[in-house]
């Protein structure tokens, strides 16, 4: 599929930097696949980010999100978890950790659910009133030090408005 509109791809590949995605789909049973969180982390509610958080823009790996995508992303922060949906589908639940004595502030992702089930990313967040911009590495990579992305970067740059608290 297109991630940026035009025609439709005519076959099953794509190279970096065309905003083409192949996804591979697996019927499961049913049930999504929700992993279990290390007991160590010390995880507590984080007031200033709950709430429903609408998506107003978002680059992946350098590249922009389509604004039809990002339309239907929504990110609901409930006490120490934050699940991302676009349209009503999950993409991401995670529970998570900030350190806000960092410049700028850390946020560490624990995935419960999703592609990335399992993996913990690392990244940084900045809240400036009603809107808030969030900067995180793929998994296994290092923290990000500025907010942006970059082709090869392996981050994911998105920023949100406040809908609902």
């Amino acid at each position: 599929m297109t991630t940026r509109g035009g025609d439709r791809p005519r076959k099953f590949a794509t190279q970096a930097g065309t905003g083409l995605v192949i996804e591979t789909l697996k019927r499961s049973s049913g049930t999504a696949k929700v992993v279990a969180v290390k007991d160590e982390v010390h995880f507590e509610a984080v007031p200033e980010l709950t709430g429903e958080w609408s998506m107003v823009s978002g680059i992946l790996d350098g590249v922009a999100l389509e604004p039809a995508f990002t339309q239907s992303g929504r990110r609901v922060v409930e006490g120490r978890e934050m699940t991302v949906f676009f349209g009503s589908q999950v993409y991401s639940k995670t529970k998570f950790a900030v350190d806000r004595s960092k410049t700028p502030r850390a946020i560490d992702l624990y995935n419960m659910q999703g592609g990335n089930a399992g993996k913990t990313q690392y990244g940084i967040y900045e809240l400036d009133g009603q809107t808030l911009k969030i900067c995180y590495a793929a998994p296994g990579q290092e923290r990000p030090r500025y907010f942006g992305s970059q082709p090869g970067g392996a981050r994911t740059f998105t920023v949100w408005k406040l809908v609902r608290k």
